[in-house]
Formats: C-alpha cells, structure tokens, sequence
C-alpha cells in the first residue's frame, strides 16, 4: 500500500492520523473503551481511501474484550444523534460488514475546545497566583519577638593570702615554680615572713641510722615519749619533712605528763 504511495501522500496521510487520534485522546465525551476501539481501528484505516472495514470478532480479539464491547461502542461513535460522533459508517447490504471512516469536521470542534479548557486552566492559575501574591502584604506572617539573653557578668574571686582554717598546714618544701612568679611575687598562700620562719623549715635528713637516733633524742630532751610518737618523729626526720614545730607538737603530751608528774 505504502510502495504505490508517493512520499508525500504518506507524510500526509500519517499527519491526519496522528491529528484524529490526538483528538480522540482530548475528547471528554468519549469512555475509556471508545478511545480504544478508535484506536485500533485506525491501525486497520486504508491510507487511500482512509476508510476500513474490519470484523468485529477481529477488534475484540485483539482488544481482549467481548463483541458485544465493541459493537456498543461503535455504535456510539457512529450515532449521528449522539455527543460523541467520530466514525462514518455504512455497507452494501445487512451481509457485508460496515465500512468505517472517521469524520474531520469531529477533529476541529474537539481541538477547540481543548484550547479552551487550556485557556481557562491557565488564567485560572495565574488569578490564583496573583490573589496569593495580593493577601501575603495584606497579612503578614506574624513572628514571635526574640528576647535577648543576659549573659551574667563574670565575677572575679580575689584568693586570700590567709591559710584557711579548715586545713592542715603545709609542711612541705615550696619549691622555685611555686614560690616565684614572673614578677618575683610569691604565688604561695604562705606569706614570705612564714617561709622564713626558722621554726616552720624542715629539718636537714641524717646521714644514718646513729644520726637519725642522735637527732630524735635531742629533740625529745629526756622526755618520757613513747615508741610509736618516736617512730613518727623518725618517719618524718628521714622524709626531711619534720619541722620543729611539728616536733614540739608531737611531743607536747610527754612535756604535760612529766609536769603532771612533777
């Protein structure tokens, strides 16, 4: 069919079929069902006479539906009565199968009023768009006011030169990065006429056993000092932590019980 057609009958033929069946597919009176037959009775159209005759056993094989499917919905694009008139049919006599033929005049109205429905569709959206556009000044999204946060101010605590009273004191030796700043002044809670108290420097560590005897004996004097205050004064002596003061007080209840005594 196609070789007995020029290129130009071809090109022709196939645009007017693309044109029906974009106009079928934009028609809101036709069912679901209608556009398929439509469809696939275009494929049997001859591209001459642009008319064709098939059975209707042959579109509801291929179609996958009952006869009776296809029959009505030929017969409603076919009512010259009805809204939905697409297909021209007629036939020799009631033997012979109808021939088909789609009406034109159907495509132009369709197209219509797709354009139309097209139309309304776009100013509608754009007269949403602009209502949208014309409330948002009018109403202004409130926000809720931000508070500011104070940020409380920094408190500085001046540290007090006094030894606390609720702590022992410090017999250990201050050594240069505790005793001296940048500046030369002394970071030591301790104030510099403690430090040079002679009663509050450690004792020199003996050399031995016999001098670490000799030592705690002389710092005893005599007393009645019982061995384990003795062996405390030795364990701080040979840790060079004893002090005399620590010594006076550690032996302060021997000095009491031999005045008791006395």
């Amino acid at each position: 069919m196609t070789a007995e057609l020029s290129e130009k009958e071809v090109q022709s033929f196939t645009s007017w079929k693309l044109d029906i069946l974009d106009a079928i597919s934009c028609d809101p009176s036709l069912q679901d069902v209608d556009a398929r037959v439509a469809f696939r009775l275009m494929q049997h159209i001859n591209a001459r006479t642009r008319d064709a005759n098939p059975s209707i056993e042959r579109l509801a094989a291929q179609l996958g539906c009952h006869r009776d499917t296809v029959r009505r919905s030929l017969d409603r694009m076919s009512d010259p009565t009805g809204s939905c008139l697409w297909l021209f049919r007629q036939r020799g006599s009631r033997t012979e199968t109808y021939r088909y033929s789609f009406i034109a005049d159907r495509w132009s109205s369709v197209i219509d009023g797709k354009i139309d429905r097209e139309d309304r569709a776009r100013e509608a959206s754009n007269e949403r768009r602009l209502s949208r556009l014309e409330v948002a000044p009018k109403q202004p999204r409130e926000m809720a006011a931000v508070q500011s946060r104070d940020v409380a101010a920094l408190q500085s605590y001046e540290v007090a030169g006094v030894q606390p009273k609720h702590l022992p004191e410090n017999y250990l030796k201050i050594t240069p990065s505790d005793s001296c700043s940048d500046d030369g002044e002394i970071l030591h809670s301790y104030s510099s006429d403690q430090i040079s108290d002679e009663s509050n420097m450690p004792l020199p560590k003996p050399g031995s056993a016999i001098e670490a005897d000799a030592m705690i004996d002389a710092i005893c004097e005599g007393l009645p000092v019982n061995t384990s205050t003795r062996d405390l004064l030795l364990r701080f002596l040979n840790k060079g932590i004893l002090t005399p003061n620590m010594a006076i007080n550690l032996t302060a209840p021997a000095k009491e019980a031999r005045g008791e005594a006395a």
